[in-house]
């Protein structure tokens, strides 16, 4: 108990630290995933996962929602899905790489035939993958995109 309470502790205090322009920066070691999908059951599930594999992990419901974190919070990768009501996740990408240029971004989506990865990649996307997809498959190019920062 007093180990969880410790990193949350060590936790609240780095995030303090502010970037130039005046976002939070999260500084533990690991990297800060920002997940974008509609589907609480997919955020539930990578948010889970991905904190067990020793990645401190954001979720947001929707493209709107993602751009306000993004205002206020630096993360290292994002990981967003295509099809989301409202601003879909090719639009999302484009605003957040326009924004971000310095971070990597992943395009997930169970429609394939739909979205290719050419226009995600022209939106600014990093990298493309199809749902369903392995734990194995995601942490894998989270890690690689997460060693170029």
């Amino acid at each position: 108990m007093s180990v969880i309470k410790n990193s949350a502790i060590n936790w609240v205090n780095d995030l303090d630290k502010v970037d130039s322009g005046g976002r939070q920066v999260l500084m533990k070691k690991q990297a800060q995933i920002l997940v974008v999908d509609d589907d609480k059951n997919i955020l539930e599930l990578l948010k889970g996962l991905l904190g067990l594999s020793g990645y401190c992990c954001t979720t947001a419901p929707d493209a709107e929602t993602a751009l306000n974190l993004l205002k206020i919070t630096r993360f290292s990768v994002m990981l967003t899905d295509v099809a989301m009501p409202g601003m879909n996740g090719i639009e999302l990408t484009r605003k957040a790489s326009l924004a971000h240029p310095e971070m990597p971004i992943i395009v997930m989506t169970g429609f394939v035939d739909k979205y290719t990865s050419d226009e995600s990649i022209k939106a600014g996307a990093a990298d493309f993958i199809a749902k369903p997809f392995s734990i194995t498959e995601i942490k894998a190019r989270i890690e690689r995109l997460a060693q170029r920062l």
